[in-house]
């Protein structure tokens, strides 16, 4: 399956960012703010970060957009290329988690701006030459 190329000027948010906005940090509001909500996506590994840290359904079932269509499937050829980056990190020395390797593959493929508050993702602006916003 070929991935979705999105128009450009589109954002991949991710999971610190939405825990972010849940939390109501002003700076990320500000921030997603000034987007369309077109333009806004998320990993489904984002989705399931994010409702793992909480308790009860009951909690996780207040936020209708972890029902929106703009959560992006992990497929054959992304979880190959997330796990070629963590194998091409780990022999420089760099440890890159699976979540964040599917993050920043998903980004990749569908070529959009990583948004994140992450400093170990931030190496991917040089090596994989991805856009990323820091918030």
């Amino acid at each position: 399956m070929r991935p979705i190329i999105l128009p450009t000027d589109n954002y991949l948010l991710d999971t610190n960012i939405l825990i972010g906005l849940v939390n109501n940090d002003e700076s990320i509001i500000n921030f997603l703010n000034s987007l369309k909500e077109d333009n806004i996506y998320f990993s489904v590994v984002t989705k399931c970060e994010f409702m793992a840290g909480f308790s009860s359904m009951e909690e996780v079932t207040r936020f209708e957009f972890l029902k929106s269509g703009k959560f992006l499937d992990v497929t054959d050829e992304l979880s190959y290329k997330a796990g070629k980056i963590c194998v091409q990190e780990r022999s420089k020395g760099r440890r890159v988690k699976a979540p964040d390797a599917l993050i920043i593959a998903t980004a990749l493929l569908h070529e959009l701006t990583l948004v994140t508050r992450d400093k170990g993702m931030l190496f991917v602006r040089e090596v994989y030459d991805l856009k990323v916003k820091e918030v």
